[in-house]
């Protein structure tokens, strides 16, 4: 609906998980597709109270990372960011107690201050 991404990019996420879970330690997954076909960079964040099954394992957070060809060099650091709250003793256990969109974009923004 806003364009961020083209048509072709849904079956590139799909693709990409049959060629390797993207499946993370803690409950935590980060798909992604071919970035040829974002259009605008996003990250749709998905934190469900529930575990539900992945591929293989229960995840509760799902970032669904879009980076455009452009912009690969924001893909590693949002990656490093996203490997560093999977890493982090209690960090998505807060995560899964935020309540609102700004409670998450200030743990988010905190994460990234500690590049």
């Amino acid at each position: 609906e806003n364009n961020f991404v083209t048509e072709d990019y849904l079956g590139s996420v799909l693709v990409r998980e049959t060629q390797g879970s993207t499946e993370i330690n803690n409950s935590i997954s980060i798909p992604h597709g071919n970035p040829n076909y974002v259009k605008e960079n996003c990250v749709l964040t998905i934190i469900n109270k529930t575990p539900f099954i992945w591929t293989e394992n229960k995840v509760q957070i799902v970032f669904l990372v879009n980076v455009s060809r452009d912009d690969m060099n924001d893909l590693k650091n949002l990656f490093n960011i996203i490997l560093r709250i999977s890493n982090t003793r209690g960090l998505v256990q807060r995560l899964l107690k935020l309540e609102t969109y700004d409670e998450f974009i200030n743990l988010i923004l905190q994460m990234k201050g500690k590049n």
